[in-house]
């Protein structure tokens, strides 16, 4: 049981990465505008940066899926998602402590980056770099996995959100 839960939590950070990866390609002016209101990176990497980082979520995302889906898979395919994590924890937290009040830019919310967005990413690079060592989702888990895995999402959605007494209503993902 113990490796279901640890797959429903990779699985969820993989539907977060989906969701922001689908948002970021289809707002694309809005996800180069936040990463200039961002001035971290330098002006000359804000468009290719705007450009390859939803194309990176959305692998990173399916390498999960299928590894979480299909047994078979190597468990290194979690790896590129644990990396993703861990460089958006990083980079938020450089954001949170040098901009702060400044867009996250997670799943094209206009809604600052907080330390809640940073314990977000790190919770979901740990979870599943500890997954790429779990064993594969026991046989008959699949339907409870899926469905843990969405309360997961959501949760870890909206969890930054209530922390920073952001009111009831989701971020924006225009």
């Amino acid at each position: 049981m113990f490796s279901a839960v640890l797959n429903a939590c990779s699985l969820g950070a993989a539907l977060l990465l989906l969701v922001a990866g689908l948002g970021h390609l289809r707002e694309r002016r809005l996800f180069l505008a936040t990463l200039r209101a961002q001035r971290l990176l330098p002006p000359a990497l804000h468009r290719p940066v705007s450009l390859l980082t939803p194309a990176t979520e959305l692998l990173a995302a399916a390498l999960t899926t299928a590894t979480v889906l299909l047994p078979s898979l190597p468990r290194a395919l979690l790896l590129p998602q644990t990396a993703l994590y861990l460089a958006f924890a990083g980079y938020l937290g450089i954001l949170v402590r040098t901009r702060p009040g400044t867009p996250c830019g997670c799943f094209n919310s206009r809604s600052p980056a907080t330390w809640a967005t940073v314990a977000r990413a790190v919770l979901a690079a740990a979870a599943t770099l500890v997954t790429t060592f779990a064993p594969p989702l026991p046989e008959g888990w699949l339907l409870p996995t899926l469905a843990a895995s969405l309360v997961l999402a959501a949760i870890a959605w909206l969890a930054p959100v209530f922390s920073a007494g952001g009111g009831t209503s989701p971020p924006a993902v225009r």
